[in-house]
């Protein structure tokens, strides 16, 4: 997965790792900051990471899919969320999860609380031309506002907001 800067993940990175998991049958829905470009169908803004939403029980076959394409997984986080780099700065962030009875994506098994809502894997989007499974813009709107944003979230929101008509409470 070697790229062309330090630390940014391309458009082709995106697309090598999300092929590589189609030729091994892996479904994985892109997240973040991906996911709000795809679902826009343009990139806005440079990422620092692929943040893939994938099935629990696909975690040991990403894992080796990952560490194929030269990324390794770094020491810490939780089980749930796995990150993976390639000692180039370029960064795979995954959120493994598993539907429970309501149809959301559970994340953290000692609190249910940390999941993906139901329907966060309905969504399509483009990225560099090319359909990708991502999670929906309501959801990516969802998600974004439920924390305090960081500077790259506020570019998100603000993209979302102008191509969706989302507002923030008391707006």
């Amino acid at each position: 997965m070697g790229g062309e800067r330090d630390g940014v993940v391309t458009e082709a990175q995106v697309l090598e790792v999300l092929a590589a998991c189609a030729a091994q049958g892996l479904p994985v829905w892109v997240d973040g900051g991906w996911a709000v470009d795809a679902v826009l169908g343009r990139q806005t803004r440079l990422h620092e990471d692929l943040d893939l939403a994938a099935r629990v029980e696909d975690g040991p076959a990403l894992e080796a899919l990952l560490a194929g394409l030269g990324l390794v997984r770094q020491a810490g986080g939780a089980a749930w969320n796995p990150v993976y780099s390639d000692g180039e700065g370029r960064r795979v962030d995954l959120h493994l999860f598993r539907l429970d009875a309501e149809g959301r994506g559970v994340m953290d098994p000692d609190d249910p609380a940390v999941a993906y809502p139901a329907g966060s894997f309905d969504g399509r989007g483009v990225i560099a031309g090319r359909a990708v499974d991502c999670l929906p813009a309501d959801v990516l709107w969802r998600l974004k506002t439920g924390y305090p944003p960081r500077d790259r979230d506020l570019l998100d929101l603000a993209a979302l907001q102008a191509a969706f008509g989302f507002s923030l409470a008391g707006d």
